[in-house]
């Protein structure tokens, strides 16, 4: 008989981690503002990364491209939507705490999407 571990999806969970070593570098900067735009261009960055995965996936013989559209539409709404829901919740806490707010809610969802777009891959 053979045992096989299954490590659970917290356990294989990279985005946590690595939301925490951006977040970290970036508030190094200290005020809200100017660590936004430093979380902002890791979000660029990563945008990038999540354009090409897609763009990869979109030539991927197996992939149903119809469904794929679909689906990256639809995360585009919520990721539009949910994002500035978090900027208005922390808008009472002036411009620069609500960007900061708006640019973690970025990062942590285009991180989470190349991870789904990456398993698509595998």
């Amino acid at each position: 008989m053979t045992v096989r571990l299954v490590q659970s999806k917290a356990a294989r969970d990279t985005v946590g981690p690595r939301i925490e070593r951006i977040d970290k570098a970036c508030g190094e900067l200290g005020i809200a503002a100017p660590v936004a735009g430093c979380i902002f261009s890791w979000e660029e960055k990563y945008g990038f990364e999540l354009e090409q995965l897609y763009k990869r996936l979109l030539k991927e013989k197996r992939t149903d491209v119809a469904i794929l559209r679909r689906s990256q539409r639809a995360w585009l709404q919520y990721q539009k939507r949910t994002c500035f829901s978090h900027e208005l919740k922390a808008a009472d806490e002036g411009p620069g705490v609500a960007s900061l707010a708006s640019a973690r809610c970025l990062l942590g969802t285009t991180l989470r999407r190349i991870e789904k777009l990456r398993a698509m891959l595998a």
